[in-house]
């Protein structure tokens, strides 16, 4: 089985094209079911699976996430396909437990706006660094509407 996975941070993402995106182009890569969630920093806003699955976990952190973690382990999935690797954790450590559960379980992965191989020193040093940029980002706007006293 192949299947996607599609996050966006917000319900106005959700709502716009942001989500439309990701899902056309996992699909048009090979993804049988996609899972998604909309999830904002420390809450989740919406989440449901384009597969048909019912979010009937909403108060937990990416629900579908976690179903898709625990279908990885049934041994079902063949290819977990994602647009960008931030995808699949927000920290450096989430994203490598994430990755390690995907690797020990026989599942390729294949990031689409990023060629990366985590079974290859190399790749894992990719992967820390891609994590790193959308914290970085993440820090300069904070500080830059701070300074704005925006917040």
């Amino acid at each position: 089985m192949i299947v996607g996975y599609a996050r966006v941070s917000t319900n106005a993402q959700a709502d716009g094209e942001a989500l439309d995106q990701q899902i056309a182009r996992l699909k048009a890569a090979g993804a049988e079911d996609i899972f998604v969630d909309v999830e904002s920093g420390r809450s989740v806003k919406r989440s449901s699976a384009v597969s048909g699955a019912c979010p009937q976990d909403i108060g937990n952190r990416r629900p579908q996430f976690k179903k898709l973690l625990a279908l990885v382990e049934t041994g079902k999935v063949k290819e977990l396909i994602i647009a960008r690797i931030d995808r699949l954790g927000r920290s450096v450590i989430s994203l490598h437990k994430a990755i390690k559960l995907i690797e020990e379980n026989g599942v390729e992965l294949r990031v689409l706006d990023a060629s990366v191989d985590p079974n290859s020193p190399f790749g894992w040093f990719s992967i820390s660094k891609l994590t790193y940029l959308p914290i970085i980002l993440c820090i300069i706007l904070l500080q830059f509407t701070l300074r704005l006293n925006i917040c």
